[in-house]
């Protein structure tokens, strides 16, 4: 896999190399929409939690078939002219 910048850890996300009961807290950003078994991909996610832990699933549901992200350097006031 690449290495991203800023990033904690990457791994794949239907099989990670973490523990049971390792995470208090996690968060899956935009990654869901690209995996084929999302029900094994939540299933790992839940296993590495610790009971009561708590995940965030960052989902595009607009109905656009892909999510823009923009470009590193830009301004806020860029940023808000492209999204409106």
């Amino acid at each position: 896999m690449q290495k991203r910048r800023n990033a904690n850890s990457i791994v794949g996300i239907t099989s990670t190399d973490f523990d049971a009961n390792h995470f208090d807290f996690s968060i899956c950003n935009h990654a869901m929409k690209h995996v084929q078994d999302d029900k094994k991909a939540m299933g790992e996610c839940h296993r590495v939690l610790k009971p009561w832990g708590k995940v965030i699933f960052n989902l595009p549901l607009s109905g656009e078939p892909e999510t823009r992200e923009p470009n590193t350097g830009m301004s806020v006031p860029e940023i808000k002219a492209i999204v409106g």
